[in-house]
């Protein structure tokens, strides 16, 4: 595994690894410190103001909020830890389109952050899951499952990397909001379609249908001659009206095309032995 990103409600979770031979304390303060001197670094490379408001999200954990990108982008974070977890809870946002909805999305949008604060939890090691959770690297946040909008969605991303031929597996859960598209068609039509409009020279390497830990899905592989590369992709696109809060589910790769056989039998060997696990209510 090579790297873990989630958002729940329009928060992002993000695992910090902190270094195993400097003092728990002494790691934090310079993590903290760095992601600072690198916000302000930022900031002022796009000309905004450098000020960051500082606080403490919880006791003794450090928070900041300050402009992000445009002089019209927000950005609330906090450092969370448990004895070595540790975790950056971050949300950014971008003042409402109409005036007169400034003041309430902002206020709206510091309130999710700070519902997704106060519902993060370490998990001691041992507690079965609870189904109604959202589970996150490095801990769940205690949220009901209900449909997002397009400010405060969820999705899941793990990344992988096939160690012999150095294949970059990525698989993303997203689910459902209140932006969802009834009428969307599937992989398959998209990519066609993404390729004529772009006038790209494509070769299809195989497309259809495939099923994944037991979710019938579209599988399709692309090179591109110009470029000399190869895209693969896998989705599982559950219907609006599927029973449970089903999410949309994509595994994809990028690569260049040298050793393609042998990267296509890693791409087959990864899909062949992945598997969903089901969440089992909590004793």
């Amino acid at each position: 595994m090579t790297g873990q990103d989630s958002t729940v409600r329009g928060v992002s979770v993000v695992v910090v690894d902190l270094p195993p031979d400097v003092p728990l304390e002494q790691a934090r303060a310079a993590y903290w410190q760095k992601h600072l001197d690198e916000v302000r670094e930022t900031l002022k490379l796009d000309d905004l103001p450098l000020a960051i408001e500082e606080g403490e999200a919880r006791p003794g954990m450090p928070q900041a909020f300050h402009r992000a990108r445009t002089d019209l982008d927000w950005t609330m974070e906090t450092l969370l830890y448990d004895g070595p977890r540790t975790v950056l809870l971050k949300k950014d946002w971008r003042d409402h389109y109409d005036a007169k909805q400034v003041a309430a999305f902002h206020a709206l949008s510091l309130q999710r952050f700070k519902e997704a604060v106060a519902a993060f939890h370490f998990l001691p090691t041992g507690v079965a899951p609870n189904p109604e959770w959202f589970y996150v690297p490095g801990g769940a946040l205690a949220f009901p499952p209900v449909t997002g909008d397009r400010d405060a969605h969820e999705y899941l991303i793990v990344g992988f990397v096939h160690k012999r031929t150095g294949l970059k597996i990525d698989v993303t859960s997203t689910f459902p909001w209140d932006g969802y598209d009834a009428e969307k068609r599937g992989l398959l039509a998209r990519l066609a379609t993404a390729a004529i409009e772009w006038k790209m020279n494509i070769e299809t390497l195989r497309s259809g249908g495939r099923t994944v830990a037991g979710l019938k899905g579209d599988e399709v592989l692309l090179r591109s001659k110009g470029e000399k590369s190869v895209s693969f992709g896998w989705a599982f696109e559950p219907e609006p009206n599927d029973h449970g809060y089903q999410p949309k589910v994509v595994i994809d790769v990028e690569t260049e095309d040298e050793n393609l056989d042998e990267k296509v039998n890693a791409w087959d060997q990864f899909l062949s032995v992945v598997h969903f696990l089901p969440p089992t209510r909590a004793r």
